[in-house]
Parts: C-alpha cells; sequence; structure tokens
C-alpha cells in the first residue's frame, strides 16, 4: 500500500478549504436627524426619544465602521440598532397624513468598501431608503467577516466554531437576499438614477448573498474535516457544491451587475475564481483516496493527477499565496508519485486516460430568513406650548415603541 497523507486528515486542506474572504466594509460621515427635524416636528416624547436613539445607533454604527479594524459584532448591533429605526421613521413619513417639512436636508454620505478604492470615494444622497440599505449591506458584510476570525486566521477550529461560523454566513446571505429583493427595489424616483456603490447594486447584493452561502458551506466542509467520519465521496460532493456556488455567484455578478462589475475591487473576484478552482482539485483528492482504499489503482491514478494537476495551474489568490498551498500540491505530488510506484510494481491496474467525472456537487446550505419587525408609526407634530390636553393614546404608543424596541433586539 502507498504511504500518504490522506486529504481527509490534512491540515493544509482544512485550512484551504475553510479560507473566506474578508470584505472590506463601507464606510459612512455622521448626520444628525435631531438637527433636520428639530423641535418643531419633535413635540411627542415618543418621536423625540425615537429619533434621539436613531441618531445614537447610527452613529455608534457609523464610527465602528470608521475604524480601520473594525469590531465586527459591534457594527453588527450598531446596524441592528438602527435599521429598524430608520425603517419605522421611513414608515411614518409615508404615513403621515400632514407634511412634514425638514429644517435641514438628510443627506447621507457614504463610500464604498467594494470599489476599486475601497473607501476613498464618497457618494451622496438624500434617499432615506438608500441610507437603509447601506446599514443593511454593513450589517452582513460584518456577520461574513466574523468569521475570518473565527477560523479564517487559525489553522483548525472544531465543530462548534464552524458551525457558529456557518449561521453567522446564513444571516449574511438572508440580509443581502432581502436587501436584493425587497429593499433596493423601493429606491426609485430621481435619487436612484446617480451614482451608487457596487453594494446598492441589487445583482451585487445578490452574487454577495451566493458567495455567503458558498463560504457557509466551506464551514459545513471544515466541520466534516474536522469530525474524521465523512465519507470521501460526500466530501468530493461539498466541494462540488461549494465551487458551484463560486461559480454561480461570479456569473450572477458578470449577467446582473451592469456597469458596477467594472467597479468592483479585483481581490474579490479572484478569491472567488481561486475557492471555484481549488474547491474542484480537493474533490478529485478525496475521489482518488476513496478509490485507492476500494483498490481501484487505476482509478485513484487518475484521478489524483487530475487533482494534482487543478492544484499546479490554480488563478492567482487575492494576496500572496498561503503556505499551505505548497504544501498541499506537495502532498498531492508525493501521493501520486506513491500511486503510481506501487501500481507499477504490484497492481498493474489500468489508468484511464481521463477521470471519471466527479459526482454533481451537493448545496447544503440555504439563507436564514431576515425577519422585519412590526412597524408602529411615529407622530411628527410641533411641542405643546401649555394648557391643550394631554394626547390620550400617549401611554399606547410609548408601549408600541417597547414593544418595537424587544422585536429589534431579536432581529
Amino acid at each position: 500500500m502507498a504511504s500518504l497523507v490522506e486529504p481527509a486528515n490534512s491540515p493544509a486542506v482544512r485550512k484551504l478549504a475553510t479560507l473566506t474572504y474578508r470584505f472590506p466594509l463601507p464606510a459612512t460621515k455622521l448626520i444628525s436627524f435631531h438637527a433636520s427635524f428639530e423641535s418643531g416636528n419633535l413635540g411627542d416624547p415618543v418621536t423625540a426619544k425615537a429619533i434621539e436613539h436613531m441618531d445614537q445607533a447610527r452613529e455608534d454604527m457609523a464610527r465602528e465602521l470608521a475604524s480601520g479594524n473594525p469590531n465586527y459584532q459591534n457594527v453588527v448591533a450598531g446596524a441592528r440598532r438602527y435599521v429598524p429605526l430608520i425603517a419605522q421613521t421611513l414608515y411614518s413619513l409615508e404615513q403621515a397624513t400632514d407634511p412634514v417639512y425638514l429644517e435641514a436636508p438628510l443627506r447621507f454620505d457614504w463610500a464604498s468598501g467594494l470599489g476599486i478604492n475601497p473607501r476613498v470615494t464618497w457618494i451622496s444622497n438624500q434617499a432615506v431608503v438608500w441610507d437603509k440599505c447601506m446599514a443593511l449591506i454593513s450589517q452582513a458584510l460584518a456577520h461574513a467577516d466574523s468569521v475570518y476570525n473565527m477560523v479564517g486566521a487559525a489553522a483548525g477550529g472544531d465543530d462548534a466554531v464552524y458551525a457558529a461560523a456557518g449561521r453567522e454566513l446564513r444571516t449574511a446571505a438572508g440580509v443581502l437576499a432581502h436587501t436584493a429583493s425587497e429593499e433596493l427595489p423601493r429606491w426609485v424616483g430621481e435619487t436612484a438614477k446617480g451614482e451608487r456603490p457596487p453594494e446598492a447594486v441589487p445583482g451585487v447584493c445578490e452574487a454577495l448573498s451566493t458567495l455567503c452561502l458558498a463560504q457557509a458551506q466551506q464551514m459545513a466542509l471544515g466541520k466534516a474535516l474536522a469530525g474524521g467520519k465523512t465519507p470521501p465521496t460526500l466530501l468530493a460532493k461539498l466541494c462540488g457544491g461549494v465551487a458551484d456556488q463560486m461559480d454561480a455567484a461570479l456569473s450572477t455578478l458578470r449577467d446582473k451587475a451592469g456597469a458596477a462589475y467594472a467597479k468592483l475591487a479585483k481581490p474579490l473576484l479572484a478569491h472567488a475564481a481561486f475557492q471555484a478552482a481549488l474547491q474542484r482539485a480537493l474533490a478529485h483528492l478525496f475521489l482518488a483516496s476513496h478509490a485507492w482504499a476500494r483498490e481501484a489503482y487505476g482509478a485513484a491514478i487518475a484521478h489524483q493527477r487530475r487533482g494534482a494537476a487543478l492544484l499546479a495551474r490554480l488563478p492567482p489568490p487575492p494576496d500572496a499565496p498561503p503556505p499551505e498551498l505548497a504544501a498541499l500540491r506537495a502532498e498531492a505530488a508525493a501521493a501520486l508519485a506513491s500511486y503510481e510506484r506501487d501500481n507499477g510494481a504490484i497492481y498493474y491496474d489500468p489508468v484511464p486516460g481521463e477521470p471519471a467525472a466527479p459526482p454533481d456537487g451537493v448545496v447544503m446550505m440555504k439563507p436564514e430568513p431576515y425577519t422585519v419587525p412590526p412597524l408602529v408609526a411615529l407622530r411628527f407634530r410641533p411641542p405643546r406650548t401649555g394648557g391643550e390636553p394631554e394626547d390620550v393614546d400617549v401611554a399606547l404608543a410609548a408601549e408600541a415603541e417597547a414593544k418595537l424596541s424587544t422585536a429589534n433586539g431579536k432581529s
């Protein structure tokens, strides 16, 4: 029998198979809703408190995004507080029976994290729905980036780590899918005709959702490798599913991103292409190991040759090649040499010119549905001047705000 490093037991395989992309987050400038609405619209105490909370939540999110080394969980927390409040404000303005005049214009400034020059070019727009969408996208990408710290920078990881990382990525996929299908289509009119960052294009959001699902499946693959009991054929199917979804994300970007495709940073595209090719190579290595164990020596050599060849011509990764890549190539070459030596000296099994096609990839991951909390309309009115009777529904409004806050904390 050949002496070799089984791919299912290789630290290099596990490291590379679970390597995720760290998305550069967008940045936004501070604004003041209170200064725009001012006292002329904030006579209702519940409305005044909601605007105060919204200003604070957005400031917390913006300051974390501005950090050179953001705490991803803080970005998520800020966005989760802010988005329901801006949604409530937008809903309230739509439901208002009388015009609500602003004392200062609202203008939202964002800089793309996924563009060719990340966080350099600022885009300004007055659309409230755009600010809501960018906050949602920031939340989603922060969910995804938290995985990089969990397993991406470590050599290993146990079942619990991979499971938690998968949940973060499925959550990110759900937020992005919701933003692409439900939120961005609401951005219409004159404000929607100007320049927008790539993240704010529905086709880009859709592709990012698929990419996050592919990375969630990478976590499932990592969990299977850590467990050490998954058959190589199933590992190959998991690899095929990751590759299929990476290819699907790239295809969606080409077909649906429009002019935004040319504005995307090349590392994002390079990572997806690298992972798609890597996962297809790994599938052949797992199938070679399976065939050799079943004494199908010629088939094993054919798969090992294909896997080693694919590893040799991988598209370049977005950064410097990780050291594990050289280790994996060496392991694959050593296994191939051992297979060929043993087959030539002992088994004499015919080697097909081409390996059998790998089994169809299995896609296991679905987005976590994004839950939209119930909306309670705020009342924009001037403050009391004295002598007016108290509104009979102030207590009910306060109760509604408390219920909304509770729902926001669960979203």
